[in-house]
């Protein structure tokens, strides 16, 4: 009686579900933003203004004691992730 039901019976499309989204490919979305945000501490792309205030810095008064240091602009990136992957 299964099988006959199994052959039988056409596709059932529920409006409840059809809706609903995929949770998997939510939750992968998801976790790319969440792992994007996170790895970068600043929680933003540096812009101009950062690069311009990091100039400004080591030009004015207290640059002073920066002698052939190499600064990076990161927003702290390269405190989380320190080595290339």
């Amino acid at each position: 009686m299964l099988r006959l039901f199994a052959r039988n019976l056409p596709p059932i499309r529920n409006p409840l579900f059809s809706q609903v989204p995929r949770t998997s490919h939510v939750i992968l979305r998801d976790k790319y933003v969440i792992d994007k945000q996170m790895s970068n501490p600043a929680g933003r792309p540096g812009n101009d203004f950062d690069m311009a205030a990091t100039v400004l810095f080591l030009a004015g008064p207290g640059g002073v004691f920066y002698n052939e240091q190499v600064l990076y602009p990161d927003g702290g990136n390269t405190l989380v992730q320190p080595a290339a992957k």
